[in-house]
């Protein structure tokens, strides 16, 4: 039995969380396809098991009005008929990635259109506003609600019915941004995400732990051809929009932010662009969820930052090396960057010592090296054996490659041992502490 039959066995009693479409039309040859199976899934169960369901209100139903039911014949409609719509929204969702799976092959199997995801869409007025805006592409639009809850919430009827009219729009509930489908994996070109939060009110901590959450699931999802557009109130991003990323003094991020360039570079990602967010272009659209309420967030000012995935987190010391060449000399403003500190001991005079242990920082460690300095209020003489001690503080920083603090460790300590096999191997007179 199809979607669109079953809907119309319960549509009298379900007038309004029923009445939208479920999924999002594939124009294949002109026609709308719905479908209750799914490729490599117990689609024809799922059938079944929703048109038992709707037997089953159906009977309590008549029992109810034509019988004068009781409170608790009434009691028990009401829970099948929130099972029901639980189902329906199941399938209605299982519908639009069949869809979206479809239309990925048109003409012999070629890809025609660019697929974007969408993410976390409160109200869905952003896709609706970008989709009937770009018809050459096609929008994935979700949001975190199930449908029920999006209803209540938003009473954004119009809405739905808009998004349902358009050809190039997908809708699908309750997808939790940090838990992504693996279906999903290489489905789409883009994937947006405006001014994301954590629900409540605002919470730094919680802020970093969402964010870090949506990365993770992106990295499973996305190939290294994709971007994420992620859009941040005004301070969030924990960066501003600079004319030229290359300066020369060691760059100053916000702290108290969401620090998303840390947090994308620990999970692989590396940021590429940063454009103010285009309120003038989406005028129709108004973010909401703030303190999980219909009320938005100021906007304007807001940074949108576009990321690229990079599989590089298996990366050594030696590919770093190679990998960050180029003309460019001192910090990138639009890249992390983490402190460590080398100790040597000198065996023979400290001006030598002190050359040499230059020397096998910069050679082993290239331009993902961007700074190295002796930290002179610490300099001593170890007590056994007396030798001179210099503490070297080395900036580190990935320039083409993301790297995470977690990254910076690993390389770091692989540092280490490629010195200490340096000084054994020529027998330098220098101690690494």
């Amino acid at each position: 039995m199809s979607v669109e039959g079953l809907l119309s066995e319960v549509r009298h009693f379900n007038a309004h969380a029923l009445e939208v479409a479920h999924g999002e039309q594939l124009h294949y040859g002109g026609k709308r396809v719905f479908s209750d199976v799914k490729p490599g899934c117990s689609g024809a169960q799922k059938g079944s098991e929703l048109k038992e369901a709707v037997g089953h209100a159906k009977c309590h139903a008549e029992k109810a009005v034509n019988k004068g039911g009781n409170s608790g014949d009434v009691s028990q409609l009401q829970q099948e008929h929130s099972a029901l719509v639980k189902k329906v929204d199941q399938l209605a969702s299982l519908v639009a990635e069949l869809q979206l799976e479809i239309s990925t092959f048109k003409k012999g199997q070629v890809m025609i259109n660019r697929h974007v995801l969408i993410l976390g869409d409160g109200n869905l007025s952003f896709s609706l506003a970008i989709a009937s805006s770009d018809p050459g592409n096609i929008y994935f639009a979700t949001v975190f609600d199930s449908r029920e809850e999006f209803i209540r919430k938003y009473h954004a009827d119009d809405t739905l019915a808009a998004l349902g009219a358009l050809k190039n729009a997908v809708l699908v509930f309750g997808v939790d941004a940090t838990d992504l489908p693996a279906r999903w994996c290489n489905q789409f070109h883009t994937i947006i995400m405006n001014f994301p939060h954590p629900g409540g009110k605002t919470n730094l901590r919680k802020s970093k732990i969402l964010l870090t959450g949506i990365f993770k699931s992106l990295h499973t999802i996305m190939n290294n051809d994709a971007r994420f557009l992620l859009s941040l109130a005004t301070g969030q991003s924990g960066i501003e929009k600079v004319e030229n990323p290359w300066i020369s003094e060691l760059p100053t991020h916000k702290k108290d932010s969401w620090q998303a360039i840390y947090l994308g570079a620990e999970e692989g990602f590396v940021l590429d662009s940063v454009e103010i967010f285009d309120t003038e272009r989406f005028k129709s659209y108004k973010s909401s969820g703030y303190k999980e309420t219909k009320k938005g967030f100021n906007n304007r000012e807001g940074l949108t930052l576009g990321f690229k995935k990079c599989d590089n987190q298996q990366e050594s010391l030696e590919d770093f090396r190679r990998a960050e060449t180029g003309a460019n000399s001192g910090f990138n403003y639009y890249r992390p960057f983490y402190t460590q500190d080398l100790s040597f001991l000198f065996k023979e005079s400290e001006i030598h010592g002190e050359r040499l242990a230059m020397d096998l920082i910069k050679s082993l460690s290239g331009n993902c090296l961007a700074e190295i300095t002796e930290v002179e209020s610490l300099r001593s003489i170890c007590p056994d054996p007396p030798l001179p001690n210099r503490i070297y503080r080395i900036i580190w920083q990935g320039w083409k490659l993301p790297m995470g603090r977690e990254m910076c460790g690993r390389i770091h300590e692989e540092l280490r041992c490629r010195i200490e096999e340096r000084i054994e191997q020529e027998e330098l007179p220098i101690v690494l502490t």
